[in-house]
Protein backbone atom coordinates (compact mmCIF):
# COMPACT_ATOMS: atom_id res chain seq x y z
CA UNK A 1 0.00 0.00 0.00
CA UNK A 2 1.39 3.08 -1.07
CA UNK A 3 2.09 5.76 1.97
CA UNK A 4 0.31 9.21 1.27
CA UNK A 5 2.37 12.09 2.24
CA UNK A 6 1.09 15.22 3.32
CA UNK A 7 2.96 18.69 3.01
CA UNK A 8 3.65 20.39 6.25
CA UNK A 9 2.49 24.25 5.89
CA UNK A 10 4.68 26.62 7.47
CA UNK A 11 3.53 28.93 10.17
CA UNK A 12 3.79 32.15 10.05
CA UNK A 13 5.28 32.15 13.50
CA UNK A 14 8.07 29.78 12.25
CA UNK A 15 8.40 31.59 9.05
CA UNK A 16 9.21 34.98 11.46
CA UNK A 17 11.59 32.75 13.62
CA UNK A 18 13.49 31.89 10.59
CA UNK A 19 14.12 35.23 9.82
CA UNK A 20 14.81 36.62 12.79
CA UNK A 21 17.35 34.02 12.98
CA UNK A 22 19.39 34.58 9.50
CA UNK A 23 18.96 38.21 9.90
CA UNK A 24 20.61 38.60 13.32
CA UNK A 25 23.89 40.28 13.30
CA UNK A 26 27.13 38.33 13.43
CA UNK A 27 28.17 39.51 16.68
CA UNK A 28 25.07 38.07 18.62
CA UNK A 29 27.19 34.61 18.32
CA UNK A 30 26.68 32.41 21.81
CA UNK A 31 30.10 31.62 23.45
CA UNK A 32 28.51 28.85 25.37
CA UNK A 33 26.89 27.21 22.55
CA UNK A 34 27.54 23.42 21.77
CA UNK A 35 30.66 22.66 20.21
CA UNK A 36 29.50 21.32 16.66
CA UNK A 37 30.19 23.57 14.57
CA UNK A 38 33.88 23.11 13.34
CA UNK A 39 36.84 21.09 14.17
CA UNK A 40 40.56 21.43 13.48
CA UNK A 41 43.24 18.61 13.15
CA UNK A 42 46.72 19.97 14.17
CA UNK A 43 49.41 17.78 12.88
CA UNK A 44 52.71 17.94 15.35
CA UNK A 45 55.78 16.05 15.77
CA UNK A 46 56.59 14.02 18.87
CA UNK A 47 58.54 16.83 21.25
CA UNK A 48 55.87 19.26 20.05
CA UNK A 49 53.21 16.63 21.42
CA UNK A 50 54.95 15.83 24.64
CA UNK A 51 55.49 19.91 25.49
CA UNK A 52 51.94 20.13 24.92
CA UNK A 53 51.38 17.20 27.30
CA UNK A 54 53.42 18.74 29.81
CA UNK A 55 52.08 22.08 29.79
CA UNK A 56 49.01 20.36 30.10
CA UNK A 57 49.82 18.36 33.13
CA UNK A 58 51.33 21.72 34.67
CA UNK A 59 47.77 23.26 34.16
CA UNK A 60 45.83 19.99 35.24
CA UNK A 61 44.20 20.59 31.76
CA UNK A 62 43.02 17.62 29.29
CA UNK A 63 44.31 18.83 25.61
CA UNK A 64 41.69 19.97 23.81
CA UNK A 65 40.95 21.96 26.80
CA UNK A 66 44.00 23.70 26.94
CA UNK A 67 44.27 24.14 23.14
CA UNK A 68 41.21 25.82 23.68
CA UNK A 69 41.67 28.38 25.82
CA UNK A 70 45.03 28.95 24.40
CA UNK A 71 43.67 29.93 21.14
CA UNK A 72 41.02 31.90 23.20
CA UNK A 73 43.65 34.11 24.69
CA UNK A 74 45.43 34.36 21.52
CA UNK A 75 42.15 35.73 19.65
CA UNK A 76 41.10 38.30 22.60
CA UNK A 77 45.05 39.87 22.40
CA UNK A 78 44.72 39.81 18.64
CA UNK A 79 41.18 41.50 18.43
CA UNK A 80 41.52 44.19 21.35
Amino acid sequence: MVKQRTKKILKEKNIEMFAAWADRPAGSLDPKAARNHKSLTIKMNEYEFYRLKAACESADRGVLNFVRQAMKAAVEKELD
